[in-house]
């Protein structure tokens, strides 16, 4: 009898914290993050990415497969888009300008899983900021002359890889940089100048 009022009391007990617990989540709390995820849509092909990133709306978005064929620049104009790799790829050649470039608006960058990869086999830049804003927070990018330029817009990079594949620099910087984070390299020749910053508005504290 003892130890059946024990466990009615302790049953009792667990009912009264999950209550006082719930009581101190703010109002919404579950249906904020099941909207929160519901607004980052999922991207597969190389349209859709394009459709994505060059429509006049802002947005969240996040690969959720590896895209390949990309063989124009896909242009960021204007809002605000946030790009999540999630350990996918994003590959294709463009020989005038980076694979996805930023003139107008603003675009930020992540990799939430590791491994995602923007790649332009051709002789330019993985991506590139003309005007707007640019943020990288993580990811590689490879190109063959360069990984990143920057003629004129304002770029931030906190993290990720950068590598170029033949002679040239890393990062081509004319505009507003900041650099607190991210690596650089040329794989052909290891002790290669890996930055060219052509303008006085540059911080590199990384």
């Amino acid at each position: 009898m003892r130890k059946q009022q024990r466990i009615l009391k302790r049953a009792a007990c667990f009912v009264l914290m999950t209550a006082v617990l719930i009581s101190f989540m703010p109002q919404g709390f579950g249906r904020a993050q099941t909207a929160e995820a519901a607004s980052v849509k999922s991207i597969r092909s190389a349209a859709a990415l394009r459709s994505a990133l060059t429509s006049s709306e802002s947005g969240a978005y996040r690969l959720s497969a590896d895209i390949s064929g990309v063989t124009k620049a896909i242009v960021v104009k204007s809002k605000t888009k946030s790009l999540d790799l999630n350990g996918y790829s994003v590959k294709g050649k463009d020989r005038t300008t980076g694979l996805i470039t930023v003139k107008g608006g603003k675009l930020t960058i992540s990799d939430s899983k590791g491994g995602g990869q923007i790649r332009n086999t051709d002789n330019q830049d993985a991506v590139g900021c003309e005007s707007g804003t640019l943020i990288i927070n993580g990811g590689s990018f490879r190109g063959k002359y360069y990984a990143m330029y920057n003629t004129g817009g304002r770029t931030t990079i906190n993290g990720g890889s950068f590598v170029i594949v033949s002679d040239g620099d890393c990062i081509d910087s004319n505009g507003a940089l900041t650099i607190n984070g991210g690596t650089f390299a040329n794989s052909q020749d290891s002790a290669a100048e890996v930055f060219y910053i052509g303008s006085p508005d540059a911080n590199l504290t990384g």
